[in-house]
């Protein structure tokens, strides 16, 4: 082997990466119960950890690394902990120790916050699959059994969509373009699934539903079928997403993401099939009612320190929908080739010129007012 030639990883098998993820649940536990006890109702394990989908690597120096990230929720008696990324540096710290490089999340949260989930892919698969490590085993049982709505699904795509962008506009390695890829992909099949009514909650069910729905549809569905049945073998560790695989990929993705944004608009807003135009998203999302526009306007003005950055301006500006909706609709004008600049909620990125510069905008409204905050 060359000096200069950098030894690839290996995936761990599927019983060394259940060991992983037992290294990391033990960690969790050990962490939250030492800093939160009193404290600590429960703690569940969430994601690809529960549906036993992570994917480990054996890294060239020695080290085992997670492909994503190990979630979970922790459910406490108030007032709720503010220290969760703390606890999480000092989990990976442990886990670095013991040979294990991964990125954990831990969200706290009241059994209240569990009682007004329902109708999202989120709380259907933390009803069905999320398990308690320890604690309160019949926490779940506050979930509502509400079947997932097909609005969580749209959105779930659009969330997808942004994260690609975010890995295209900071430039990530070529490992993490592929892996936004597959991810898109995957959720494309997700997003499809909920609305022909066949969802599940793992990738296995998924892939199978995806095969039985795709030997029933058009012509038109077949290539971009192919591409997220791939993408789900991927998400199952059964095969890696190649350069030139993700070179092609990265040219279909939007117009992939256009044919389903599309057909699940005709179904949302109940239109003929292929009726939808980019310019009626507008006044649907003013349907809204005036709880949620309030709701996502204060918190705007929480996250932005709205006083001080004229956010009362925008909160007036924006009252037709909530922040949140503002951005699916810039997202939504960038995807179809609108010229005329988004409105967003962050004041200063109003003014949109380059394409390149429209995405930045979206990612950074995205992360700021999407994923940080329920506006």
């Amino acid at each position: 082997m060359s000096a200069l030639t950098k030894p690839a990883s290996s995936r761990l098998s599927y019983e060394q990466a259940r060991g992983c993820d037992q290294e990391v649940e033990a960690a969790v536990v050990r962490v939250c119960e030492a800093a939160w006890r009193g404290r600590l109702r429960a703690l569940i394990a969430t994601g690809s950890l529960v549906r036993r989908e992570t994917l480990w690597q054996q890294q060239p120096d020695g080290l085992r690394r997670l492909s994503g990230d190990a979630e979970f929720i922790a459910i406490c008696h108030r007032p709720l902990p503010s220290n969760p990324m703390q606890l999480c540096r000092e989990i990976e710290t442990q886990l670095r120790n013991c040979g294990l490089v991964a990125k954990t999340e831990i969200q706290p949260a009241t059994a209240r916050y569990l009682k007004g989930l329902g109708g999202q892919i989120f709380s259907y698969e933390l009803r069905t699959r999320g398990r308690v490590l320890t604690g309160d085993a019949k926490v779940l049982e506050f979930i509502p059994a509400i079947p997932v709505s097909r609005e969580d699904a749209w959105r779930l795509l659009a969330h997808r969509l942004l994260e690609w962008m975010e890995v295209k506009v900071h430039k990530a390695e070529p490992m993490g373009l592929r892996y936004a890829l597959c991810k898109l992909y995957a959720d494309m099949a997700t997003s499809l699934l909920v609305f022909a009514e066949c969802y599940a909650p793992s990738y296995r069910e998924r892939q199978q539903a995806l095969r039985n729905w795709a030997a029933r549809a058009s012509r038109d569905w077949q290539l971009w079928a192919e591409r997220a049945d791939r993408a789900l073998s991927c998400k199952l560790g059964e095969c890696d997403l190649t350069e030139m695989e993700a070179r092609i990929w990265e040219r279909h993705a939007i117009p992939d993401t256009k044919q389903l944004w599309s057909w699940e608009m005709d179904h949302l807003m109940d239109l003929p099939a292929g009726s939808f135009h980019p310019s009626m998203l507008a006044s649907w999302s003013t349907r809204l009612p005036w709880r949620l526009r309030a709701r996502g306007w204060f918190q705007y003005l929480h996250a932005c320190n709205g006083l001080r950055l004229g956010g009362w301006m925008r909160c007036w500006q924006g009252r037709q929908t909530t922040p949140r909706y503002w951005v699916y609709r810039g997202l939504n004008d960038w995807l179809y080739g609108n010229q005329t600049a988004p409105w967003l909620p962050m004041p200063r990125l109003t003014e949109i010129g380059e394409n390149a510069e429209w995405e930045r905008a979206l990612v950074e409204n995205y992360r700021r007012y999407l994923v940080l905050t329920r506006a």
